[in-house]
């Protein structure tokens, strides 16, 4: 899973916030790169008829890992200096076809890149597979995000606070031009490659917090969405950016979750 949270979210006001403005260099400070292993898929049983197993399944950063990386745990705590050939361990019992990996403290998500070498997987202490993630990176040399990546812009009432509506658009790199080009979503090109889309407007400071959530196969009809849904409006709160009353949301958080060959990508943009 791949996360890119834009903590500006000013620039999605009555506009697209699209990548161009998320990945240049002049808003770095207001993006966070990171990324998080949930699964890996088509792991062996001892028992190839049952859903589960016994022992210990446990991921390793890379041996031959040259930099240290930094990670957040799940309470958001920041760990500093992982270092090459860090234990990262499972519960003692996973099914047969994925497994989520975490160490002892709970590690969520690490942040900038997935660094080069080789990730190793080992059940009960015997190394059984290894995985190079930097080969799925979604990034050319140049540090340009080479998938389709969405743009987000929330439509405001006229009080410029409350958010009526969402619009989504959707850009793909285009490197002989050195531009986010827009994409069509009804494409063929687009719906080929991207298998689940959920979009999502939060308010955390509620306890429990409180979210309206769009996203392919919602059991409420007023919100099911398909792959190629462009326009939402929410429909289960009144959302606003500043100075939430009782029964209204807060907007914390617009977030645009789609997966692309199993990989996930999230867009976080930021309140």
């Amino acid at each position: 899973v791949y996360m890119y949270q834009y903590s500006d979210i000013s620039g999605a006001e009555n506009a697209f916030l699209t990548p161009d403005i998320m990945f240049d260099s002049g808003n770095s400070a207001n993006l966070e790169k990171s990324y998080t292993i949930l699964w890996m898929s088509s792991l062996p049983g001892d028992d190839p008829t049952s859903s589960s197993f016994s022992g210990e399944l446990s991921l390793y950063t890379p041996l031959d890992m040259v930099e240290t990386i930094n990670a957040k745990d799940q309470d958001g705590i920041q760990r500093t200096g992982i270092g090459p050939g860090a234990r990262l361990s499972t519960d003692t019992s996973v099914s047969i076809y994925s497994a989520r990996f975490w160490d002892g403290s709970g590690i969520g998500f690490f942040s900038g890149t997935v660094p080069a070498g080789q990730w190793v997987v080992k059940k009960d202490g015997v190394e059984i597979a290894r995985y190079d993630l930097n080969t799925g990176s979604p990034f050319d040399s140049s540090g340009n995000l080479i998938v389709f990546a969405p743009a987000v812009k929330l439509n405001l009432d006229t009080d410029n606070n409350t958010v009526k509506s969402i619009d989504l658009k959707w850009y793909l790199y285009d490197s002989s031009t050195s531009t986010y080009k827009e994409a069509d979503p009804a494409s063929k090109a687009f719906l080929d490659v991207v298998d689940y889309l959920e979009i999502a407007i939060t308010d955390y400071n509620q306890s429990p917090e409180v979210s309206d959530s769009f996203d392919i196969g919602d059991d409420n009809p007023q919100e099911d969405i398909t792959i190629s849904t462009t326009h939402i409006t929410p429909t289960a709160h009144t959302w606003k950016l500043s100075n939430a009353g009782a029964g209204e949301g807060l907007v914390n958080s617009v977030c645009v979750t789609y997966e692309i060959y199993g990989t996930r990508f999230m867009f976080d943009i930021r309140n």
